[in-house]
């Protein structure tokens, strides 16, 4: 192992250190050199050269320069030469397939394979072959972003497998779904075994992991879906500039919906920049940020982001709206006053009285639909001829049944007209009350009408017919109010009719005003028979 790394007494002359572990690692200039105890503790990951000189007024040792090459001249003579490999294969069917022209055809092939399988092998090796076939692939990528390209380009130059593995998923959702990149000014960065150790802080649910992609952009082309991570240190640094290093992350990150900022906020984080100068964005108000306040920045300061599936978050953001009607988990209704997102758990929705709901487990109240519809003149006659056979044939039962319990309980159909009789309540043009004229001067009916006292009676005449449907002949839609017909030998059917039927518009009875009339009669000593539906049956307290 070698690595370039400071000293716990010099933190600006870095040395080159060899080693098997970190504890064991020897400046090559001289041995008892050690380098910084974050390196000898794996607090810190290994750097090259190059890398550690970024530092500012870094320099290196000289005598570790030379040794170091020293050592990589002699390794390079010592080392045989090896036969040719899977990777010197490789690049000599690449080479046959560009001198054939087949580069194009054979990059999109691998694209589709790309896009179809979720092998973390076969994924890392199709980000290989992807890499080293699209610059030689003319049009066939025309129109991919540029984050596409970016990916193109560092998996050209890397052999870590797990990192090979997320740029490939990247890339294959990228190729389907364009929409998704970040298509600004900014700085992409690739998450690699060597810069994880960067977002070590950061919640797991949401922490990028290697091969992932994240990006330094204006905090004004943040978009709805986008992780934030982070912040630049330096709000004025340019974008060209920024490195990870000069970003600060975010513990707990959060996803973006961006807004105007609004100064009459009056949430904590809004007013701490009620004075700041320049144009401002709220990346997420208080209900969708860990601390719980809304979060203002800088329109031109650097945001770190992880750009997420940005046309699906899109598309599904706030499902309720303020004013909305759900029925909630535990089956009630209630009314939306905002929802509530936090990385890592379930969306929520906020409901009258400040209780919170999982957003999954409720379900918007819809408003009725209102449908419009025509038929043609020969289907409405269809409609009612069919209509006119079904009130005959129910009629016809109706009248078999009326004529089986005379059979039965004795009585006879009234033909003829019966003067009026004193008591009885006859209206001109041949009208009574609880009641039809031919049975005016009926004991049985006489007497049940007078035990129901109160209760409203209904006017009919003869020709009234309470089970005619509305249209028909017989139908009255005035008649109101209890109706009683004789049915011999002190036995009496009482009705309850409205809107001229005896039953309601679906068939079923009128149960409570039913009832009224069955308390009311048994009240004054009628025997009511209990199997009575659609009207009530009762015999005269006299009656044999």
């Amino acid at each position: 192992m070698q690595v370039w790394a400071t000293t716990d007494s010099n933190i600006l002359f870095v040395h080159a250190f060899t080693g098997p572990t970190g504890e064991e690692l020897r400046a090559m200039c001289r041995r008892t050199i050690r380098p910084n105890v974050s390196i000898r503790r794996g607090e810190r990951s290994l750097r090259t050269e190059e890398e550690a000189l970024r530092a500012p007024l870094t320099s290196s040792c000289e005598r570790c320069r030379v040794k170091v090459a020293a050592l990589a001249a002699e390794t390079a003579a010592e080392t045989p030469a090896e036969p040719a490999g899977p990777r010197s294969r490789d690049a000599a069917e690449l080479a046959e397939v560009i001198a054939a022209g087949e580069a194009p055809a054979r990059f999109l092939t691998v694209m589709e394979s790309m896009t179809r399988t979720n092998n973390t092998t076969a994924l890392s090796e199709l980000a290989r072959q992807a890499a080293a076939l699209w610059p030689h692939a003319g049009d066939s990528h025309n129109g991919a972003p540029a984050e596409f390209y970016f990916l193109m380009k560092r998996a050209a130059g890397i052999t870590h497998l797990a990192t090979l593995t997320g740029i490939a998923r990247r890339a294959a959702h990228l190729w389907d779904n364009t929409e998704d990149a970040v298509e600004v000014e900014g700085r992409l960065f690739l998450v690699t075994p060597e810069n994880r150790s960067m977002f070590a802080d950061i919640t797991p649910a949401v922490r990028p992991v290697v091969g992932d992609v994240v990006a330094a952009i204006r905090a004004d082309a943040v978009r709805h879906g986008d992780t934030v991570l982070g912040y630049a240190l330096d709000e004025t640094m340019p974008a060209e500039r920024v490195t990870l290093r000069d970003v600060t992350t975010n513990a707990a990150p959060y996803t973006a919906m961006p807004r105007t900022y609004d100064r009459t906020c009056g949430c904590l984080g809004c007013e701490q920049v009620t004075t700041t100068a320049g144009p401002m964005v709220t990346l997420a108000t208080d209900a969708h940020t860990p601390w719980e306040t809304c979060d203002p920045v800088p329109a031109a300061s650097l945001v770190l982001v992880h750009a997420g599936r940005r046309a699906e978050a899109a598309a599904k953001a706030a499902p309720f709206q303020p004013g909305d009607r759900v029925v909630c988990g535990d089956g009630q209704e209630r009314g939306v006053t905002g929802m509530t997102f936090r990385p890592g758990e379930p969306d929520r929705v906020t409901v009258e009285g400040g209780a919170g709901w999982i957003a999954a487990d409720c379900r918007k109240v819809q408003p009725p639909i209102r449908v419009r519809a025509w038929f043609s003149r020969a289907v409405l006659d269809g409609i009612k001829e069919d209509a006119a056979r079904k009130r005959a044939a129910h009629r016809a039962e109706f009248d078999a049944r009326k004529a089986a319990e005379r059979a039965r309980y004795g009585g006879a159909e009234e033909t003829v007209e019966r003067p009026a009789v004193e008591g009885a309540v006859v209206a001109h043009g041949g009208r009574s009350a609880g009641t039809a004229p031919q049975h005016a001067a009926d004991a049985d009916a006489r007497a049940a009408v007078a035990a129901l006292g109160e209760l409203e009676l209904a006017e009919v005449t003869d020709e009234t017919d309470i089970s005619a449907w509305r249209g028909d002949a017989g139908h009255d839609p005035e008649a109101r109010g209890f109706l009683v017909e004789p049915r011999g030998g002190g036995r009496v059917a009482v009705y309850w009719v409205q809107g001229g039927q005896h039953v309601r518009p679906g068939g079923e009875p009128w149960a409570r005003r039913l009832r009224d009339a069955s308390e009311q009669l048994s009240a004054a000593g009628w025997k009511v028979e209990p199997t009575s539906v659609r009207c009530v049956f009762a015999w005269r307290p006299d009656a044999g």
